[in-house]
Order: C-alpha cells, then sequence, then structure tokens
C-alpha cells in the first residue's frame, strides 16, 4: 500500500443493557470514548492520521463487579493500542489482568472479571486481539469471516476457559494484517450479541450496506425481538483505503 493513501473510517457503536437482565455489565471503546451504563451509544468518522483502536468489553455475567470489571478494562484500552507482536500484546492484556484482579481485591469482589475483544487501525495494517468471546468479524463484500477465536469450553454454551481478572497465563489470540484497498467493514460484539443472533442473521446484517448509523437500530431491534438473555454491545467500523 503507497504512503500516500487515505484511510477513512465511520464508526457507530452501542452497548445496551438487553431485554431480560437487570444491569448492563457491557463496555464499548472507541478512540478513547468509552460508553457504559443501560444504553450507550458512540459515533465517529474521519481520516485516520495515526492509530485507532475499538474494543467491546463483557463484564463476567453473574459474578458481582462484572461492571466494575468492564469499565476498568475500557477505560485502560482507551489509552493503548495494539502492538505489532503477539509477545506484546500478551504483556499489555496481563498487566490489565493484575489490575483487575487488584481492584476485585480491594473492594470484595475477587471473582470479577471480562473479557474482550480489540482491533487497532495503524496506518496500512489492521491488529485484532481477543480474550474471552467477545468477536471480531470481517465483512468484505458478501463474506463475512470471524477474526477472533472463542475461548469456551468445548459444547458449552457460555464457560470461558480464560478471562482478565483471574491472574492466570494469558494467551491473547492476536492476529495482524494488511488493510485491503477498498471497503471494509469490521464488526466487534459481545457474546450476548453474536450469540443471540444465529449464523445466517448475523452475516445478512453485518453484510447490509447501510451506514452504521442507519444500520445498528436494527440490529438492537433484532436482538430484543429475539429476546436476547444478557447485554448487547456492538461497533461497526466502515474503513476505505484509497
Amino acid at each position: 500500500m503507497s504512503d500516500r493513501s487515505t484511510v477513512r473510517v465511520r464508526i457507530g457503536g452501542f452497548t445496551d443493557v438487553g431485554p431480560k437482565r437487570p444491569d448492563n455489565q457491557d463496555a464499548i471503546m472507541a478512540n478513547g470514548v468509552i460508553g457504559v451504563g443501560r444504553q450507550a451509544w458512540l459515533a465517529l468518522e474521519g481520516v485516520l492520521e495515526a492509530k485507532m483502536s475499538l474494543a467491546v468489553v463483557d463484564g463476567m455475567g453473574g459474578y458481582a463487579g462484572g461492571a466494575d470489571a468492564a469499565a476498568i478494562t475500557a477505560a485502560y484500552l482507551a489509552s493503548r493500542h495494539l502492538p505489532d507482536n503477539a509477545e506484546s500484546a500478551n504483556a499489555l492484556f496481563e498487566r490489565l489482568d493484575v489490575g483487575i484482579s487488584a481492584a476485585g481485591s480491594a473492594w470484595a469482589t475477587p471473582k470479577m472479571g471480562s473479557t474482550a475483544a480489540m482491533i487497532t487501525l495503524a496506518g496500512d495494517t489492521v491488529r485484532f486481539a481477543n480474550v474471552g468471546d467477545c468477536r471480531v468479524y470481517r465483512v468484505t463484500g458478501d463474506a463475512v469471516e470471524v477474526m477472533t477465536v472463542d475461548d469456551r469450553f468445548r459444547g458449552s454454551n457460555h464457560i470461558v476457559t480464560q478471562s482478565l481478572g483471574q491472574v492466570r497465563r494469558l494467551d491473547v489470540h492476536f492476529r495482524e494484517e494488511e488493510l485491503a484497498r477498498g471497503w471494509t467493514r469490521f464488526v466487534l460484539c459481545s457474546d450476548g450479541a453474536w450469540g443471540t443472533l444465529n449464523d445466517t442473521i448475523a452475516q445478512d446484517l453485518f453484510a447490509c450496506p447501510e451506514a452504521p448509523s442507519e444500520l445498528l437500530p436494527q440490529i438492537r431491534s433484532k436482538l430484543y425481538s429475539r429476546l436476547a438473555n444478557d447485554n448487547v454491545s456492538v461497533i461497526i467500523a466502515d474503513v476505505e483505503v484509497c
């Protein structure tokens, strides 16, 4: 890709308590701005000048302090970008892991934790990382591809094999790829979102050509109509390299 290439981005996202949960333990982050609470929306667009990071975070449901763990995770990631190698990415998340654990001990919520998926747009590359079962999808034309790895026990719909806050050695799933010339969409989802949509519905929605600001309310409505059992969070990033 030429050094003179222009990268334009159009981004939107929401985090929502969902139709069945009493509170929201998810969080979203886009370019340093955090969304938390029962419902929050983010939107931005412009030309990529340096690096930009996005993240969806899911506090560990069923444990006290899940919302706090999600907020800590989002705040930590808001001031950072994914590095260019797996070892450094692991170190970045391990520092976060220790911080969440320390907060849990101080606040008498020792089991609090979170899972997260993150991307960083950096010049002519895009970097992906996740811990747990939040996902990143890449959409090119009609093709929808999962770019992250679900940390779940085989046969389980919700039990994760690793999370942040448990002070165990992490195996952060990291990859870096060149940004393709033309238009690419990235979709970040908490497991409450992608787990509620079957693969066919998800692919049809994510590949829809509408702008994020128009598509996200449709996704939220679909999640409510399907009676999502968990909090739901989605970020859509449309990236055009020209």
